[in-house]
């Protein structure tokens, strides 16, 4: 909340964390700016006399938990994940930010005398390298059992941790053992090759941190190859459980409930709304940068109002958007639309391109929003369908 009465003024929030929000709320009614992390991003104009306006405002975010970016970009624009402030964390701390079965079962501890515990391909058990391409054996009891125990001994070792990632690693490498193969559904599509499996396994694992620690999450994913709901009627995740719907591999150029993209319907929007059905948790993952578009200028700005509507609509609480530091110069518009709708998803959007343009680019801010909204239009105007890595 920010008031002026007189000559005072109230900045308070429902948290330390609220009421900085607030601080940095107060500015931006000054004209204060955050654009993009790095020199020049931060926007502070000059007041002689600084005379502040009448005030009356409260605010609540749309989505309880935001992740847009790192550090100071991102808290000053009000997210509250993979954010200090003099070192020390803030909102909501989040072990693995997806995949996270590479950490979960560390091949360097186990796989020598335990190489049943990884999976079986190709008739031999493979040894992860890395956190891409080799799962574990999801059906082995020993493993279900020592997963748990890791993530109960993870927030033991650091009780900040609010949030835990219980996801496969990126990319395929799933076990063939007959355990594993007998859970899975049959004629599988792709994405729900896996769905039925990590359903057993996530429910397994989720119970019994549940057992210990009852308040925490683990954040497990729909995406690709695991993005469709378990078949089995009586199946709903753990209350401990949030899951993650991935905007992968769909299309992110027309809205997700736009009626004329079969891509979205099919990949996305009927399985989203199926989780969303039976899930306490529902998180949102996004793609508004794009990682096959060899760095050129690439926007969403066309649809990021209407599926953020859609995703509150469905209730979820939690957004993020994969982003990348080195990718603000092309799609940095993008982060910061997202980090604003966000918190306030209501917010007009051709308002924000020309404040953000004019903020950065000063005296070439009108025909900069010119050419945001222009490409914005050309997106539009396209009847492509667009995928993230398609």
């Amino acid at each position: 909340e920010l008031k002026t009465e007189g000559q005072s003024i109230s900045i308070t929030g429902g948290s330390p964390l609220g009421t900085l929000f607030g601080a940095y709320a107060f500015l931006e009614k000054l004209g204060c700016r955050w654009l993009h992390p790095g020199p020049g991003g931060d926007v502070v104009p000059t007041h002689d006399p600084l005379v502040v306006p009448a005030l009356d405002v409260h605010e609540e975010p749309d989505f309880k938990i935001r992740w847009v970016g790192q550090g100071a970009w991102a808290l000053k624009n009000r997210c509250n994940v993979n954010a200090t402030v003099a070192g020390e964390r803030v909102g909501y701390v989040w072990k693995w930010s997806f995949h996270s079965f590479y950490g979960l079962l560390p091949p360097d501890k186990y796989w020598d005398e335990h190489p049943d515990y990884y999976p079986l391909v190709n008739g031999k058990r493979r040894r992860p390298e890395n956190y891409s391409n080799t799962q574990f054996c999801t059906t082995n009891p020993n493993v279900i059992r020592i997963v748990a125990d890791n993530i109960i001994d993870i927030v033991r070792q650091d009780p900040r941790i609010d949030i835990v990632a219980l996801c496969p690693n990126d990319g395929g490498g799933f076990c063939t053992c007959p355990g594993c193969l007998a859970l899975d559904r049959p004629a599988p599509d792709f994405w729900g090759r896996y769905s039925d499996r990590l359903a057993c396994f996530n429910g397994e694992v989720a119970r019994r941190v549940a057992q210990v620690f009852p308040d925490k999450i683990l954040k497990t994913g729909a995406y690709a190859m695991y993005m469709r709901y378990p078949l089995a009627p009586d199946y709903r995740p753990e209350p401990n459980m949030a899951v993650q719907a991935c905007h992968t591999y769909a299309c992110n150029n027309h809205a997700i409930d736009d009626p004329t993209c079969e891509r979205n319907k099919l990949y996305f929007r009927d399985p989203l709304e199926k989780w969303a059905k039976h899930s306490n948790h529902l998180w949102i993952y996004e793609y508004y940068i794009k990682g096959a578009w060899a760095g050129l200028l690439y926007t969403q700005a066309h649809i990021m109002q209407q599926d953020m509507a859609t995703y509150r609509r469905l209730g979820a609480e939690s957004f993020y958007t994969q982003w990348s530091a080195g990718a603000f110069a092309s799609v940095g518009l993008d982060f910061y639309l997202a980090a604003r709708l966000s918190w306030e998803s209501k917010t007009d959007v051709n308002a924000l391109i020309r404040d953000y343009c004019d903020s950065l680019y000063e005296d070439a801010g009108e025909p900069m929003a010119r050419f945001h909204q222009r490409l914005a239009q050309a997106f539009t105007d396209s009847e492509d369908c667009i995928s993230p890595f398609g």
